[in-house]
């Protein structure tokens, strides 16, 4: 496999994290709400809620600063390194 291949799958996986993460962030609260509607314990767990919390707090911290997510901009410099495309402004808006 060549280097080029390693950047690629490397950033693939930057991206998958990424897409996860979002995940977590919104359907996690979807989950707190029909968790409580249908008592499920694991939605009150404190650990999952203070992650949780952490991670919107993530999001809106970076939304009020007006700074492009790290893993965006890691992603991005490894696809330019390996030669593919790449594209400007932020994972959700791409």
């Amino acid at each position: 496999m060549s280097e080029q291949s390693h950047l690629i799958l490397l950033a693939d996986a930057i991206l998958i994290t990424h897409v996860l993460f979002v995940c977590f962030v919104v359907l996690g609260l979807f989950a707190i709400y029909l968790g409580k509607w249908l008592a499920w314990s694991w939605v009150r767990h404190r650990v999952f809620r203070i992650v949780h919390l952490v991670a919107i707090g993530i999001v809106v911290l970076q939304s009020w600063v007006g700074v492009v997510c790290p893993l965006t901009t890691w992603e991005m410099m490894l696809r330019e390194k390996a030669g593919g495309a790449v594209y400007s402004g932020s994972f959700i808006q791409h």
